[in-house]
């Protein structure tokens, strides 16, 4: 029985969307398989200035990078210079990941006194991804507002002359070089040094003896915190009465869990004690609402205080970059189809003529 032109035209079409759908199936199932980018950011960025430090924009940045994929150094015709903060590199040099520096406060500080960290690196759209927008804070040697338990002033690493980079690391390639200069003009960036602070409750607290939280003085050491990476909390307690104070208890909750404490701390009339967890994950992603409580001994009633840090995914480290454009791959699908579709249809036209 001879089939129809009505027949084969179906035959066809149904053929074609058969071929089609599992080319567009092969695509996807081979993007699961697309290797790593290698292929490093195009980055410009300039030097701008914020009183005795230094910011370093990202004016412009094509195929934005992880921040886990890039790391930062700062030199001195090519020495890296020396940095001893918590989150510098290996033998003390100013030179790291850019996830370690990710939102870090630059006055928050270890229990000696001493910087957490001297650039931190500011994520404007909070997206994990070094892009356009976003910047870097070096803390200048003329920079005199933090000072050790010593009570000696602690600078910070940047200077005039001195050189940022910015290496991606799956490439290996330099991709931002920016000479740091005491003639750049005023950042309108919002540098914000203290992210986060507590704010004190409304509960009645006792009058005597006379403490209070500090609600000027950093929470965390960074905010947000990136999800996996750890951050240290601390508490400012002052000491407004005119005697010592004993059997201090300061505890801290995460939601409403506690996760850290110090029992019996003293503080001296008219000083102040600084409170700092050892490094702590916050966990899920999200607002964690931090709770503050300190408690003498004749108090029934402890002041409480709350702050909020964020915590954010991060991408992958590296982004895909085997690029397959569909719409090539689905026009090539498209012509093979309409290819067999009138190889088929001259077969079956050749048989009605036999």
């Amino acid at each position: 029985m001879k089939k129809s032109s009505k027949d084969i035209l179906i035959a066809s079409v149904v053929l074609f969307v058969l071929v089609l759908l599992i080319g567009v199936g092969v695509y996807f199932w081979l993007c699961a398989f697309i290797p790593p980018s290698k292929a490093p950011p195009e980055i410009t960025a300039t030097c701008e200035g914020y009183d005795d430090d230094y910011v370093i924009v990202m004016e412009s940045v094509k195929f934005g990078a992880s921040v886990r994929s890039m790391k930062y150094s700062v030199a001195d015709n090519q020495m890296i210079v020396e940095d001893y903060s918590d989150y510098s590199g290996s033998g003390g040099l100013c030179t790291n990941a850019v996830d370690e520096i990710y939102g870090a406060d630059l006055t928050f500080q270890d229990e000696d006194g001493n910087p957490i960290s001297n650039v931190s690196f500011y994520d404007e759209d909070l997206d994990g991804i070094v892009s356009t927008g976003d910047f870097f804070v070096i803390r200048g040697v003329n920079n005199g507002n933090i000072y050790n338990s010593k009570g000696e002033r602690v600078p910070g690493i940047g200077m005039e002359g001195l050189v940022f980079n910015l290496v991606h690391d799956a490439s290996g390639e330099n991709v931002c070089s920016i000479i740091l200069s005491d003639t750049a003009p005023i950042t309108n960036k919002t540098v914000e040094k203290t992210y986060n602070r507590f704010i004190i409750n409304n509960a009645t607290v006792p009058k005597t003896p006379n403490l209070n939280i500090s609600t000027s003085k950093p929470v965390s050491s960074a905010s947000p915190s990136l999800y996996g990476y750890s951050i240290m909390i601390t508490v400012t307690v002052c000491n407004n009465d005119t005697v010592n104070v004993s059997d201090i208890s300061v505890r801290f909750f995460d939601n409403g869990g506690g996760f850290y404490s110090e029992e019996y701390v003293s503080i001296e009339a008219g000083d102040e004690l600084r409170v700092l967890t050892s490094p702590c994950y916050l966990g899920e992603t999200g607002a964690h609402n931090i709770t503050v409580e300190v408690m003498v001994p004749e108090w029934d009633t402890p002041i409480q205080a709350n702050a909020t840090i964020t915590v954010i995914s991060l991408p992958p480290a590296v982004c895909p970059s085997f690029e397959v454009n569909p719409f090539v791959v689905l026009f090539t699908v498209l012509i093979i189809s309409l290819l067999s579709a009138i190889l088929r249809k001259r077969k079956c036209w050749g048989r009605q003529g036999v």
